[in-house]
């Protein structure tokens, strides 16, 4: 789901039917092409289950690290 900064909108980005949950490579594998092609992400948010977690250590995002810069920023 995208939404915007500064002004009020929703849009959904993509969706996909799956049976059972999409594991963390999965996700990563679902976000970087959209993120990397089409939009600016400045933001995801996230509610921290498992899948969630895994994805974003695959990421790199640790306590130190709190973020990851996408190569289109």
């Amino acid at each position: 789901m995208l939404h915007g900064l500064y002004y009020k909108w929703k849009q959904p980005a993509a969706y996909y039917l799956m049976d059972g949950g999409a594991k963390g490579e999965m996700l990563v594998n679902f976000l970087m092409p959209a993120t990397m092609k089409y939009w600016k992400l400045t933001a995801a948010v996230c509610d921290m289950g498992a899948n969630n977690v895994k994805a974003l250590k695959h990421l790199g995002v640790s306590e130190k690290t709190l973020f990851v810069r996408f190569q289109n920023q």
